[in-house]
């Protein structure tokens, strides 16, 4: 099993900020990381929004477990008859919220968007479809919204681990072996370029806990 992951605990407050930028990228780009939710629990496992988690009004991409215990993934899809475009939400995974570590990966193409649990392909989206906007600001384990004028948090109860964000689109060789590995690393968030190296890597409190 998995070791050292980071422990979220629902605290409306916590989350890891991503670097600047990192995910609002015109180039092709994959994230992948590990995930443990217990029966009953829920919340956001990634977010790219507007703005900090104090400040934050729109949530543009996200990947969180919702209150069924099902894993999904949500954009805004570009629609010029709206201001804000057309919100669109699939299920990933049902029966994610089970106790047990969960593979997830999430690819951004030129002209794709796939996404999938434990080594399984579920969607494809066309990339022209998505909307980000000004979403220069990406968290793990919470997000930040409004609806009306009234902020809206949903901090994750669960555990994260071994996140990797990848300047490529993770081919399924690499992408079975890593489901298959569940091997923790010895950082929360590593940034691989598509040669193989670390670009840059974020590390987290020895008691794994945020």
């Amino acid at each position: 099993g998995l070791d050292a992951a980071a422990t979220f605990t629902g605290a409306a407050s916590a989350g890891i900020a991503l670097p600047r930028n990192l995910l609002n990228s015109a180039g092709e780009m994959s994230i992948e990381l590990w995930l443990k939710v217990a029966p009953g629990k829920k919340g956001t496992v990634l977010a790219i929004q507007n703005g900090t988690l104090n400040d934050a009004t729109q949530v543009r991409f996200e990947v969180y477990v919702d209150a069924a215990g099902a894993l999904r993934v949500s954009y805004y899809r570009t629609d010029p008859s709206a201001i804000d475009g057309l919100s669109s939400s699939h299920e990933i995974k049902a029966g994610i919220a089970d106790n047990s570590w969960h593979h997830v990966l999430v690819r951004f193409g030129h002209e794709r968007m796939q996404f999938g649990a434990d080594g399984q392909s579920i969607g494809i989206v066309g990339a022209t479809d998505i909307h980000h906007g000004a979403a220069t600001y990406a968290y793990l384990g919470n997000s930040r919204r409004l609806q009306g004028t009234t902020p809206v948090m949903s901090p994750l109860t669960g555990q994260i681990d071994e996140v990797a964000v990848y300047r490529g689109m993770l081919d399924n060789e690499r992408r079975d072996a890593h489901s298959a590995a569940q091997t923790a690393a010895g950082s929360l968030v590593k940034v691989t370029e598509s040669g193989g190296f670390v670009a840059s890597q974020i590390s987290y409190d020895p008691t794994g806990r945020v």
